[in-house]
């Protein structure tokens, strides 16, 4: 992880906070989001010849496809593994320690995060804003085109004063003759 990175990490746990003693929210790139799937059961014996069947989980790709950073968010464990079960069956493996799950704040692959769209996310999750991409980019847009008002009205201004100041080629005196 870069320096960069780091920084709007640190920026994210200290506005933020932390579950559990984990950032409650982090960029992660998106092959470090990851899941135990159920890939199908083992069967073994013991020595006394009782049959034990225990389910069998390999490690998968939550978005897949190219690496990019997404904001991810930490969710604690569920109190039971009977709880997690009920909610999400036995495809995925019961994670003891809690895990990090992707928000829909995905970056275009080979475009990082930044402070700008850092500082949006921490102010929409404060005000109770959901995360959703289109929201939070719609606000990025309404800022940058604002900003870009603001830089075109400054310009028409220095333009007009321009224009409006007298030229001193212009400030001669003429005299009318009498008669």
């Amino acid at each position: 992880m870069s320096q960069k990175i780091a920084r709007l990490n640190e920026i994210l746990r200290t506005q933020l906070g932390e579950i559990g003693g984990k950032p409650r929210y982090q960029w992660m790139r998106s092959n470090e989001l990851i899941f135990r799937v159920k890939t199908g059961t083992r069967v073994s014996q013991t020595e006394s010849g009782l049959y034990f069947v225990a389910p069998e989980y390999r490690d998968a790709e939550i978005l897949g496809g190219e690496p990019r950073w997404v904001l991810a968010c930490f969710m604690e464990p569920a109190s039971s593994r009977e709880k997690w079960e009920a909610l999400c069956g036995t495809e995925m493996e019961f994670p003891d320690k809690g895990f990090y799950f992707p928000t829909d704040i995905i970056c275009r692959p080979g475009a990082e995060p930044d402070e700008d769209i850092t500082a949006e996310l921490i102010s929409a999750i404060r005000f109770g804003g959901d995360l959703c991409a289109v929201d939070v980019l719609d606000r990025l847009n309404a800022k940058l085109e604002s900003e870009q008002r603001d830089a075109e009205r400054r310009i028409a201004d220095e333009i007009e004063n321009a224009m409006l100041a007298p030229d001193p080629a212009m400030n001669r005196v003429y005299s009318i003759p009498e008669g």
